[in-house]
């Protein structure tokens, strides 16, 4: 049987991994956004 720590632990196990994808796309986007030339390739890809 489960017990509702069990239930717990993997509620925050998942929220934790959620926040740590986003952590890492928004990571992802400062770097990017802070290269100048992200604007220019950006265009250019939705231009196609």
């Amino acid at each position: 049987m489960k017990t509702p720590g069990d239930c717990k632990q993997k509620i925050l196990k998942k929220n934790l991994l959620v926040l740590h994808h986003l952590f890492s796309l928004y990571s992802f986007c400062t770097v990017f956004s802070m290269r100048r030339d992200f604007c220019a390739i950006t265009s250019e890809i939705l231009r196609q």
